[in-house]
């Protein structure tokens, strides 16, 4: 998780993300950053699930 920690800091803050990229000289569209975020959710949102239930998996097999 701590690979992802910068990545994941700057979907939290996307007032902060947008502020940054136009300093940067990468204006955004209107529909931009939301089109980002949905698909930061569709990317990672599965992977989190996935792991999760691997974890989940492994738990209740030792516990039999």
């Amino acid at each position: 998780m701590i690979f992802f920690r910068k990545r994941i800091r700057r979907l939290v803050n996307p007032d902060e993300t947008e502020k940054r990229l136009r300093e940067e000289g990468l204006d955004l569209e209107k529909g931009d950053l939301k089109a980002i975020l949905l698909s930061a959710l569709a990317v990672f949102l599965p992977v989190v699930l996935g792991i999760a239930a691997v974890l989940l998996g492994i738990a209740y097999l030792l516990s039999l």
